[in-house]
């Protein structure tokens, strides 16, 4: 007879506590400080949805961002550390616009 089947580590998960964190995106505040964000590029934020949200695969968003493969590689990695950083530590998340292209943009084009 099978025993009683157990969590993997040895102890249930943590009960919720009972606080709720929201994520509500919105323009700057006037009169609002936002202190210690974590900032995530406009450019990593499109590489991250391009591949998780519109699931194209890395060749495809990098062919449609028009940057290398690597380069793809690298704006996910680091998306994804600052994103989970962020919900880590409850930080809030600052989106920043970029006007140049982003590091080995123009690999590639002639």
């Amino acid at each position: 007879m099978p025993g009683r089947r157990r969590w993997r580590w040895g102890r249930r998960p943590p009960a919720p506590s009972g606080v709720e964190l929201v994520y509500l995106p919105v323009r700057s505040l006037e009169g609002v400080q936002i202190l210690d964000p974590v900032e995530v590029y406009d450019y990593e934020l499109q590489a991250f949805k391009l591949v998780y949200a519109d699931r194209l695969s890395t060749e495809e968003a990098a062919l449609a961002m028009g940057v290398s493969k690597a380069t793809l590689w690298r704006m996910l990695d680091s998306c994804r550390s600052k994103l989970a950083e962020a919900l880590a530590a409850r930080r809030p998340i600052k989106i920043v616009s970029t006007a140049r292209e982003p590091e080995g943009a123009l690999e590639g084009k002639a």
